[in-house]
């Protein structure tokens, strides 16, 4: 019975402390990463010109016409 006890409190112990070593590395590999990665830039003037003209159409559209353009893509599936 204590052998018992002992396989399974070790299976335990195993378990946890591999864990957290997978844990520990996860955590590191991100640190490495942040550091490497690259700054993130503004997008391009022709895309930004693009969200803002969709921007205003989607604001200028009403609600009942944005439920039919979207039934209307659902629809083209």
């Amino acid at each position: 019975m204590l052998s018992r006890s002992l396989v399974i409190l070790s299976a335990l112990l195993s378990f946890g402390l591999g864990c957290w070593g997978i844990r520990q590395l996860t955590h590191q590999q991100a640190l490495e990463s942040d550091a490497v990665a690259p700054q993130k830039t503004s997008p391009a003037p022709e895309i930004r010109d693009y969200a803002a003209k969709l921007r205003a159409r989607i604001e200028a559209t009403p609600t009942v016409g944005l439920v039919a353009l979207y039934e209307e893509l659902a629809d083209r599936r």
